[in-house]
């Protein structure tokens, strides 16, 4: 990773995407994080010109492109997305009774979420100079299982 490289990480404000946007300050990275929570202290504390901190429902397409170009406009490029954002199905699935609400939320959130933002994300890493390993960005979408 160059130093000042711009990342975008979608469910920043917590856990995994949390310890990510640490860990990319630390070595220099500008960083938009999406979240639908308030920055958490640690975050607010960031200087403003390496954080751009947008409460944004990743399911909204619009406001997922409203955040690339607040991007943009911000810090001139992007070099990489990572998908942290995440619904986390904790009920039991035999439950039919709740169980759509919460699987439509999760699949909303889960993947179409992610899906939004690599969408909005990519005509924006397209236009950059390939770096030494010819590659001109980079897209990572994580996912775990609840204990």
């Amino acid at each position: 990773m160059d130093q000042e490289s711009v990342f975008l990480i979608t469910g920043g404000a917590s856990r995994f995407g949390k310890a990510v946007a640490k860990l990319l300050l630390s070595e220099g990275a500008c960083l938009t994080i999406l979240d639908l929570r308030s920055p958490p202290d640690d975050l607010r504390r960031v200087p403003q010109s390496r954080l751009l901190y947008l409460q944004v429902d990743i399911t909204t397409e619009k406001d997922v492109f409203n955040a690339i170009h607040a991007t943009k406009l911000k810090f001139g490029k992007l070099n990489g997305v990572i998908n942290c954002a995440e619904i986390r199905m904790k009920s039991p699935m035999f439950n039919k009774d709740s169980l759509q609400p919460l699987l439509s939320r999760t699949i909303d959130v889960n993947f179409f979420g992610s899906l939004n933002v690599i969408r909005a994300a990519l005509p924006l890493i397209k236009h950059n100079k390939r770096n030494s390993y010819g590659e001109k960005g980079i897209v990572i979408n994580t996912s775990r299982q609840p204990p």
